[in-house]
């Protein structure tokens, strides 16, 4: 999946020991998933920190409200890294601890914002 504009969208995975090969599987292992559920991976990403901060709300007693929509691509963008660590470190006896992955470049223009939209 490739965005235009300006720096276009990577997944950069930090996993001790990967080749760059196997870390770019990753990282296409985890586009290819946000392409399955017709999400972007930064609109995925922002539905994720709102559920981040609906969970903070209601421990003070707010309610922030999500969208069903909202709520999928949250699960989506958890899910996606398991996939790329999955696909990164396929035939390894585990996934090395700390292992993770970071969406980087810059927001797109036709990032929604409203997962409705």
């Amino acid at each position: 999946m490739q965005i235009e504009r300006g720096k276009p969208t990577t997944i950069d995975l930090y996993v001790k020991g990967a080749t760059d090969a196997e870390k770019a599987c990753g990282a296409a292992a985890a586009f290819a998933f946000f392409d399955a559920h017709r999400v972007s991976p930064w609109d995925a990403a922002r539905a994720y920190f709102i559920r981040e901060e609906q969970e903070k709300a209601a421990t003070l007693g707010h309610s922030l409200e999500m969208t069903p929509r909202e709520r999928e691509w949250a699960d989506v963008f958890d899910r996606s890294e398991q996939v790329a660590l999955d696909a990164c470190c396929a035939g390894w006896a585990s996934i090395p601890a700390g292992a993770h992955f970071v969406l980087n470049g810059d927001v797109p223009e036709n990032y929604s914002g409203d997962p409705d939209a």
